[in-house]
């Protein structure tokens, strides 16, 4: 893999599991990869992707079913 896409789902991965506020610490081996593009672009789109399709499927999760 070239180090744009290693650095991609690296930012992914923590866009994924951080909310957009929040500023994760990385762990040492992931530091090298925040100042790749690949980065930013995985967190911005693991981000988007929390906030249209895991936080509506909590949602739906929680309604309670009909009887």
């Amino acid at each position: 893999m070239n180090p744009y896409a290693i650095a991609y789902a690296i930012g992914y991965y923590y866009g994924r599991a951080y909310p957009r506020n929040a500023l994760p610490e990385l762990a040492p081996y992931d530091e090298y990869h925040r100042g790749n593009q690949g980065f930013e672009d995985g967190l911005e789109a693991g981000r988007r992707d929390y906030e249209q399709v895991d936080l509506p499927l909590v949602a739906m999760a929680m309604e309670p079913e009909a009887e």
